[in-house]
């Protein structure tokens, strides 16, 4: 299958050689730039595993080869919570090939299927993969752009501890920036501090959209104290 452009040059979509095989859940690797949520949340592999239990393993794990190692793009949390039951033997989806890139298959897997949030793609950008969604980076190209690089990484390491969303982060200084009229880096550093230490993005928005006084707004940033209630007429 092939997709035509309007230079009228075409693209062959990528095929891939696959096998249903049983792999040892011991030969397996998880990949290093996996979020660590996705198989460290107690309560849910705890949930997985019983219903795991229950109705046995029905989706394969997806895996690769690399670098003679066998590496899982798909079923982390499974491969998980079948290793917490005692399993031994696994099935999986084996895409033959040496040295096939799974971290670009994971993202294809994850991202396109939303089995991977926001917060938890910034955490793989923060341990080095390279195989990041257009949308995030965006984001994060934002952020850099409004704190600069260097406090970038601390803005999207906080984004990650505190579970907010990149994007959201990023519109609301953006929506600040052009509230205020002021996109000075010094400031937008204060902005992003008070959205993820004093407020929330949300707050500031709804502040903004409500037609807050800037001066009233800015006080409060400058002063880091919570915003005044909000009251309609």
């Amino acid at each position: 299958m092939a997709l035509t452009f309007k230079d009228g040059t075409e693209e062959a979509m990528p095929q891939h050689s696959m096998k249903l095989l049983d792999f040892k859940l011991s030969s397996l690797k998880l990949s290093p730039l996996n979020p660590s949520c996705r198989t460290t949340n107690k309560l849910k592999i705890g949930r997985l595993k019983t219903n795991l239990f229950a109705n046995g393993h029905i989706e394969p794990l997806t895996v690769v080869k690399k670098n003679n190692k066998f590496m899982i793009i798909n079923g982390h949390r499974r491969y998980t919570a079948l290793k917490m039951l005692g399993v031994k033997t696994v099935k999986c989806i084996y895409i033959e090939g040496n040295n096939v890139d799974y971290d670009k298959m994971f993202t294809a897997l994850h991202v396109d299927t939303e089995k991977i949030t926001a917060v938890q793609e910034c955490e793989r950008w923060l341990k080095g993969a390279t195989h990041i969604s257009k949308r995030i980076l965006r984001s994060i190209e934002a952020l850099e752009r409004y704190v600069g690089k260097t406090k970038a990484k601390y803005t999207i390491q906080a984004c990650v501890t505190q579970n907010v969303s990149p994007t959201t982060l990023s519109s609301a200084i953006s929506q600040y920036a052009e509230y205020a009229n002021n996109k000075t880096v010094g400031q937008l550093r204060k902005v992003a501090y008070y959205l993820l230490n004093i407020s929330s993005p949300w707050k500031v928005r709804v502040a903004i959209d409500s037609f807050m006084p800037i001066e009233t707004l800015n006080e409060c940033i400058a002063k880091r104290k919570p915003l005044p209630e909000i009251t309609w007429g």
